[in-house]
């Protein structure tokens, strides 16, 4: 139905610091608009938490944050990174 991955340093070239991401979130086109991905990227904040993660960081192509922003991620600059225009987001989690 769907997957999303706990990243270590997704965008390295460009933001170094920042060490863990949420990424690869992916939904089957015949899954989607069932809250598949809002349950996936939640799971990796809870397990993310568990392992006493501070904050994940997240890109899109979605500049408005899409569904991240209605789960609480937080706008944090617009690039273009690799030939496409992206929305990094952060969710603190302490």
């Amino acid at each position: 139905m769907g997957v999303a991955v706990l990243k270590l340093h997704e965008m390295f070239d460009r933001y170094p610091e920042k060490d863990f991401w949420l990424g690869d979130v992916f939904v089957a086109p015949e899954c989607r608009g069932q809250g598949i991905g809002s349950a996936l990227a939640m799971r990796i904040v809870e397990i993310a938490k568990s392992r006493g993660i501070g904050s994940l960081h997240l890109q899109t192509q979605n500049l408005n944050g899409g569904l991240y922003a209605k789960l609480g991620w937080e706008k944090m600059e617009q690039t273009h990174y690799k030939g496409y225009d992206a929305l990094v987001m952060v969710k603190q989690l302490k």
